[in-house]
């Protein structure tokens, strides 16, 4: 565990974690940055051919948005806005995943589920909410959707320092 100023980072181990008839061991690493609303995500297991996946509730009321079919972006958007808290307020609710580790995205009855291709010991991926009534709070689908978009934009041109 790290709990810094500029960022805070949870490890979270997993033994034995059920999943069918098979156990896997996982280990879970979140971090989050001052200033920010993404959360990364990194989940290693102990089995390769164990099939990872990640997803946002499904809600029939909400605006869904993706740039999943723009193949020429590095890395995908999966987002929902609407009236998803309990106190009936607009909240955005967002994933992003690199291209490069998605095999499809699809849903069930209860959620939106974006499956990772097989074979990955480990993936990275986001997450990230944002509620209409926060301090400076995107107010409207659209906004979020430009939300999804910009942090896109960030990961796919990561800050870099150099010293010359």
């Amino acid at each position: 565990m790290l709990n810094g100023n500029l960022q805070s980072l949870v490890e979270t181990k997993y033994y034995g974690w059920k999943v069918g008839e098979k156990k896997y061991n996982l280990i879970s690493d979140l971090s989050i940055f001052a200033g920010s609303r993404i959360t990364r995500h990194d989940v290693k297991t102990d089995d390769p051919s164990s099939s990872l996946c990640t997803g946002i509730i499904l809600n029939d009321s909400v605006a869904v948005m993706t740039n999943y079919e723009d193949t020429t972006r590095k890395f995908v958007y999966f987002g929902t806005w609407g009236w998803q808290s309990l106190n009936k307020d607009n909240l955005g609710l967002g994933v992003i995943v690199n291209r490069d580790d998605l095999q499809t995205i699809t849903d069930d009855k209860m959620s939106h589920i974006l499956v990772f291709k097989p074979g990955l010991a480990s993936a990275r991926y986001y997450f990230m909410a944002a509620w209409e009534k926060e301090p400076g709070g995107i107010r409207s689908a659209e906004a979020f959707g430009e939300y999804l978009e910009n942090t896109v934009t960030l990961l796919e041109n990561p800050l870099q320092v150099v010293f010359k």
